[in-house]
């Protein structure tokens, strides 16, 4: 069995090669169009290649993914043709096309912004995805939620010669950084837009700097030294699910302090793990929270008043099961109670701005 799986699994990736050097060839070839160019291939992985290479595997090859990542532009046309070429996909059980390799789009007039729809693949093998837009006129800002477990090659844009292409680049300032395992990432919300990190981006109208590494986040300290020189604002921890207990007593309060210390105002923000009584007994899920607390006892005792806990066991008291599309991962109504504690906690130290409304 083990090895039949290995060989559909090679021939899938086999194919998906195939597929993406002919859609290169002929990825953007229509008259009348004129395809703009939407950033480049290193924008949309959340590590440099020379940082990347640096770390284990899973790090490194989870790195290329763009989960998380925001990219948009502002143009007055009222046609758009989309087209995404992939380099490279992961088929996931638990997660749909749409889920592990779709880009969700929202169009923003003024502040009101709106879901359009989920572009993707057709198929497991596919490496193109396109989508044609019928927009109202007027100038209109078009964000795209880029996919949390498939590599990106290039996104071109389709408008007409005779209207306008802004890029919108990203802003660094006032960052929420989240530091984590697969959950982070985005597995397995029903749509990029709708992992507790996008959630929090979406309504706080933040930059959200999303270091999921599924299967991987182990605390490494020379990638915690990382992740603390972009400066941001909030830091929020959450790998309590990728690592022993035994390996989080080690590392849990030297990433506390490797964040602390290069980033003295920050607020940080400490979560255990969400699945206590699936994926772990509920004496083991209590082992884990007293190492977090102890982690937090030590902040708070050394003066550090910038700190905050989010009890994973607190979260989904009633009918767990409902929360989770497994024994690990949460669903869409999973992530949304974990956007709401975070945001919770950003109202009451007055770090919320503006919502912007979710559609």
């Amino acid at each position: 069995m083990k090895i039949s799986i290995k060989i559909r699994s090679a021939f899938k990736r086999f194919c998906q090669f195939l597929s993406f050097g002919i859609h290169r060839i002929f990825f953007c070839k229509k008259r009348g169009i004129l395809f703009h160019e939407l950033q480049g291939e290193d924008a949309y992985k959340r590590l440099p290649d020379g940082i990347a290479v640096k770390f284990s595997k899973g790090i490194s090859g989870n790195s290329k993914f763009s989960a998380g990542i925001k990219v948009g532009f502002i143009t007055d046309a009222t046609k758009i043709k989309l087209r995404v070429l992939y380099k490279k996909r992961r088929v996931l059980a638990h997660m749909s096309t749409k889920a592990a390799s779709g880009l969700d789009i929202y169009v923003k007039y003024d502040t009101a912004s709106r879901w359009i729809t989920c572009m993707s693949p057709v198929s497991d093998i596919c490496m193109l995805a396109e989508e044609t837009l019928a927009l109202d006129p007027g100038q209109k800002q078009i964000d795209l939620f880029l996919p949390p477990f498939a590599q990106i090659a290039s996104i071109k844009i389709g408008i007409r010669k005779e209207h306008t292409f802004v890029p919108v680049p990203a802003s660094p300032e006032n960052a929420i950084l989240i530091y984590g395992s697969s959950i982070t990432q985005g597995c397995a919300a029903s749509r990029p837009s709708l992992s507790y990190s996008n959630l929090l981006a979406r309504k706080l109208n933040r930059t959200v700097i999303n270091m999921g590494f599924s299967e991987s986040a182990k605390g490494e300290e020379e990638l915690i030294q990382y992740l603390s020189a972009l400066r941001p604002e909030v830091c929020i921890m959450e790998y309590d699910h990728n690592v022993s207990a035994d390996e989080l007593r080690r590392t849990h309060k030297k990433v506390y302090s490797i964040f602390r210390q290069g980033n003295k105002a920050s607020l940080i923000i400490m979560m255990s793990r969400f699945s206590g009584g699936l994926s772990i007994s509920h004496s083991e899920e209590q082992e884990r929270i007293d190492i977090i607390k102890e982690t937090f006892a030590f902040a708070q005792n050394n003066g550090d008043r910038n700190v905050e806990m989010i009890y994973g066991d607190t979260l989904f008291r009633d009918n767990k099961e409902d929360y989770f599309v497994d024994d690990k991962h949460p669903n869409d109504l999973g992530m949304t109670a974990i956007a709401e504690a975070i945001c919770s906690i950003m109202d009451k130290r007055g770090l919320d701005k503006e919502n912007e409304s979710i559609a």
